[in-house]
């Protein structure tokens, strides 16, 4: 999965790696793409804490202390290091409406 190889190459497995690591997910990304490499990164390393924020809004990694960012579009500071780890269609899908009567 390509989440997994992103989150493999930003940790070396030569390395024991202990403490809190700072996260911020959008909560539909956490579930369907990051989950499965956050299991696997617990378990590679038992002696790590994750703390996750599960939110969309914008704000500053450092202000804000965070490790790590996963967001969604394109992004909007140049400066900080970023790398794409999924494609995820989106469509937008709805009922009709129950009487003809009612302006969409």
């Amino acid at each position: 999965m390509l989440a997994e190889q992103a989150v493999a190459a930003v940790w070396d497995d030569r390395v024991a790696l202990s403490g809190t690591v700072r996260l911020s997910l959008p909560p539909d990304i956490a579930t369907a793409v990051l989950a499965p490499a956050l299991i696997g990164f617990k378990t590679r390393y038992p002696d790590a804490t994750i703390e996750m924020t599960l939110a969309d809004r914008r704000f500053s990694l450092i202000e804000e202390g965070y490790d790590l960012l996963v967001r969604m579009g394109p992004v909007a500071d140049s400066e900080l290091m970023f790398r794409k780890i999924a494609d995820l269609p989106r469509a937008l899908v709805a009922s009709p409406p129950s009487s003809p009567h009612i302006p969409i």
